[in-house]
């Protein structure tokens, strides 16, 4: 799985929609690409594998306000670059990396007929598994150990990194399945973290997401007791 370049992606989704609204606006998008010897492990009827590509394929885009689109001038390769944007399907990988994974990690080998080129497995190398493949799409890295010059979230208090650098010592990944200062209730107020499952539920299964709130004395005020409740 490769995950969009959202420097790259931002670049080419900018440039093509036109906003008339006089504020910045932010979309969300899915893009991304399979190779062909993770395709076959894929079970399209996971909903947890499905949750998984749609979340480690996702990025959002901040539009200025001041953006201006001519349908009539796009460059068609960037066109069709747009369209695999916001289709949102993590689609086949483009030859040119197939092949360079073909060359650096020889686990492939490409086979080709009257109407198609594909990689396919070696039949020696059986390491690849779909259970693996499952577990890798969990973008998480344990031995990661952020300090908090280091640290991309934006808190609220130093009581905020004492609790996620401190209490959650003991959980290493904390720091990444954590988002901190997420809008909610309609972007009025914020909660200190929360986390929100990856993983698609069928209906009437609950879904573990969760919030958490470090105590402080703001939280005494009538107004943040009626909100925290």
């Amino acid at each position: 799985m490769k995950k969009a370049a959202h420097d790259t992606k931002r670049g080419m989704v900018c440039g093509f929609f036109c906003l008339n609204n006089s504020y910045p606006m932010q979309k969300h998008f899915h893009a991304g690409y399979i190779t062909d010897i993770v395709a076959q492990f894929i079970d399209k009827k996971d909903n947890q594998i499905l949750g998984l590509l749609k979340h480690v394929t996702s990025f959002d885009v901040v539009f200025p306000n001041d953006i201006k689109s001519d349908k009539q001038n796009y460059n068609p390769v960037l066109a069709v670059l747009q369209n695999v944007i916001c289709r949102g399907l993590p689609t086949k990988a483009p030859l040119l990396v197939e092949e360079t994974l073909e060359k650096a990690l020889k686990i492939s080998q490409k086979t080709e007929s009257n109407f198609e080129e594909k990689y396919e497995m070696l039949s020696s190398e059986t390491k690849l598994t779909a259970d693996l493949v499952k577990e890798l799409l969990h973008i998480v890295e344990p031995r990661l150990n952020f300090t908090k010059e280091q640290y991309d979230g934006k808190l609220g208090s130093h009581a905020e990194w004492i609790f996620i650098d401190g209490d959650c010592k003991n959980v290493p990944y904390a720091k990444q399945i954590l988002q901190p200062q997420r809008l909610m209730f309609g972007g009025g107020r914020s909660v200190d973290f929360a986390f929100q499952s990856p993983y698609i539920v069928a209906e009437g299964e609950k879904k573990h997401n969760f919030i958490i709130e470090i105590d402080g004395p703001h939280h005494t005020a009538n107004e943040i007791k009626v909100y925290d409740a």
